[in-house]
């Protein structure tokens, strides 16, 4: 029921306020977008309120039924009275204004209160990455490990839902000369999407748009995440050709920072890209495709410099260029340039026939490793080492797809040992520690997993390499105990638990190096750089908490990717970790915090000044610490190996950015521009 007063236009306050009792937003309660993490209210990064359908209160569509008073003492006919009108008598009308005052206060206070609310915190949810925190009117934007945060004024985080409304926040972007940041979930581990003067949400342009089974292609919207893609191809028999160890990734994230699964035949995920439309500041929207005439055998894309590539190519120059570059040189610079360029709105991807794997979990001895490494690298289509520091083990875990003409293999999908005897070491030593250091460890429960179990254990103490190596000894065994072979899909079986929050590093480089010195020559260029790294935690007593996560993958197509193919055809990624207590406000846990981010400074420092340029490694862009650089090398490491492209890339930028308002200060330092 809407009430309202003869008198001032409506607006005016308390009695001349339009009050509605209901809401048509259709918005779900406030406390169901609550969010515990780490035991602080916290609320998902969603969009604002945009549906055209909603009515808000006060607005000029809502219902316009109203209760009208009348003050006239005069006698009036039966005719006369309208059944929506409340008569009342001049004694009565002091307590009937005071009433109906302060109702009228109480349910616009209410309505205005849960406008705000829906407003802020929308109904749809970005999975547990990018937490936007929101007081009055900044937002705080945090990423997935909680070690990069920006603050910045809501009217500054954008959430376009369709191409219209990102191309006209580009253009005013460009025309106002307000920065913007494309940001997708927030889960790289260096918040390399986080801008800390305006941000685009792409979450809400998440749509499938095309399946196309035979050219073997999908086109979606950028904000459409991992799974929900795999969970559309599904029914077409198709999936993706490789996947990183999550799946909450938006599909431009996941393309622009070069994420990658692992195989030494696969190409990281970035060189899947054979399509995109891209909205920039200075051309608007440009729409790149690669020919068919470029794509591999493999349905990646060739690179631009291959003979019979670049013969396939169109004469079709983009934009009216002064440099010249054709469609497809420009798509392999776009698809991975970090959100410099643009604000990708749609990428087409190549894909594959759906396929189960048969995962195999072993445990080896470095030495046996060092035996079987080159046959194991190239006779399985995927393979990973996690690598235990102060341990000689290795874990090694094969997958391959499923022959179901081979009834061996077919039946295999097993594990060796039941989950409480595989946890049984890792609990016996939890007991330990618990009496060793009362009041360190929470409390044991049964529904706590190996890497909860872990991950306790090393906050415990986490730089004391001691405790650390008693807790990486336990992980053996527990992965001793874990032997064993599953089936299952493949995006199900490539992605893995990554643990809690952490502080990340990883590199990329060729197999096969022609600098490297003699004294690693013996084996693979990936094993010299793991022997180098255990033999400097050895000596260095580094509290490296387990694993070092080892992956490979092809080369890429795309000239600004660590696994560029202009040093080697294979590549290794090697990663170092050290985990964190989860955020929360209170001194101690921050000091902790702060305490693990020092040494993993000069654990990730250490492994650059021995190992990084001595085996041409390059940075994941999305693990990049820009503000370790300066201890690092990062920016003179990105100058000397892509160099050339960079310059490329600058002089596109001048034309698709002229005025530069894309990317965030620290990432156009690092790379220049």
């Amino acid at each position: 029921m809407l009430i309202r007063s003869l008198g001032p236009a409506p607006g005016r306050l308390p009695l001349a306020a339009w009050v509605t009792m209901r809401s048509s937003c259709g918005r779900p309660p406030l406390a169901m977008l609550h969010n515990r993490i780490s035991g602080t209210q916290r609320y998902f990064a969603t969009p604002p309120l945009s549906s055209p359908n909603s009515t808000s209160a006060g607005s000029p569509s809502a219902p316009a039924t109203t209760a009208r008073t009348r003050t006239s003492r005069r006698a009036r006919s039966e005719e006369d009275l309208d059944p929506n009108i409340i008569q009342f008598d001049q004694k009565s009308r002091g307590p009937l204004y005071f009433g109906i005052g302060a109702s009228a206060f109480i349910l616009l206070g209410s309505t205005l209160l849960f406008h705000w609310a829906t407003s802020i915190y929308p109904k749809r949810s970005i999975p547990d990455a990018a937490v936007f925190h929101r007081a009055d009117e900044s937002t705080t934007v945090t990423n997935w490990s909680a070690t990069h945060a920006v603050t910045l004024p809501s009217s500054s985080v954008h959430y376009p839902s369709n191409l219209d409304e990102l191309e006209k926040i580009v253009a005013d972007s460009h025309f106002e000369h307000r920065f913007i940041r494309p940001v997708g979930s927030a889960l790289s581990p260096n918040g390399i999407g986080l801008g800390p003067y305006g941000m685009i949400n792409l979450a809400l342009m998440d749509k499938i748009l095309d399946i196309d089974r035979e050219q073997g292609t999908v086109r979606v919207q950028a904000g459409a995440r991992i799974e929900q893609v795999v969970e559309a191809l599904r029914p077409y028999g198709l999936t993706l050709p490789n996947y990183a160890s999550i799946r909450e990734q938006q599909v431009a994230g996941f393309t622009q920072v070069g994420a990658h699964g692992t195989g030494a035949t696969i190409p990281p995920v970035d060189d899947f890209v054979v399509g995109m439309k891209i909205v920039t500041p200075g051309k608007g929207t440009l729409d790149l495709k690669m020919s068919t005439g470029d794509l591999r055998d493999d349905g990646s894309a060739n690179s631009i410099k291959d003979t019979a590539s670049a013969a396939a190519v169109p004469d079709r120059w983009w934009g009216g260029s002064s440099y010249g570059f054709t469609d497809p040189e420009l798509l392999r610079l776009a698809r991975l340039s970090l959100g410099t360029l643009g604000v990708v709105a749609e990428l087409t991807l190549k894909v594959v026939p759906a396929h189960k794997l048969v995962e195999e979990t072993r445990v080896y001895s470095i030495d046996q490793v060092k035996r079987n490494h080159s046959s194991w690298l190239y006779s399985n289509q995927h393979l990973r080492y996690m690598w235990i520091p102060h341990t000689d083990k290795v874990v090694v875990v094969k997958s391959n797809p499923l022959n179901p003409l081979d009834h061996h293999q077919a039946d295999l999908g097993h594990e060796s040992s039941p989950l409480e005897e595989r946890l049984a070491g890792i609990r016996r030593l939890y007991r330990q520690l618990s009496s060793e250091l009362p009041g360190k460890l929470p409390r044991l429960t049964e529904d706590m997993g190996y890497t909860a179990l872990r991950d306790a254990m090393y906050m415990a103490d986490p730089l004391n390499v001691e405790l650390v190596r008693r807790v990486n000894e336990a992980a053996a065994e527990y992965w001793t105990r874990s032997e064993g072979t599953r089936t299952d899909w493949s995006d199900q079986i490539l992605g893995f638990d990554c643990g809690g929050q952490q502080w990340v590093s990883e590199v990329a480089f060729p197999v096969t190096h022609s600098s490297l010195s003699a004294w690693s020559s013996q084996y693979y260029a990936d094993l010299g750089y793991m022997d180098r790294l255990l033999q400097i935690i050895r000596d260095e007593k580094l509290p490296a908490h387990e694993p070092i996560e080892q992956r490979w993958t092809k080369s890429s197509g795309s000239p600004l990717s660590p696994a560029a193919r202009d040093l080697g055809s294979v590549y290794a990624w090697v990663g170092i970790i050290m985990y964190l207590p989860d955020a929360r406000d209170d001194r101690e846990t921050e000091s902790l915090r702060h305490t693990i981010q020092g040494a993993f400074m000069e654990y990730q420092t250490r492994c650059s000044q021995a190992l990084w340029d001595r085996y041409g490694a390059q940075e994941h862009w999305a693990k990049i610490e820009a503000d370790m650089s300066i201890w690092t090398g990062s920016h003179e490491r990105i100058q000397r190996r892509f160099g050339a492209v960079l310059g490329k890339l600058k002089k596109v930028k001048q034309e698709l950015d002229p005025r530069g308002i894309l990317g965030e200060p620290k990432v156009n330092e690092l790379l220049g521009l």
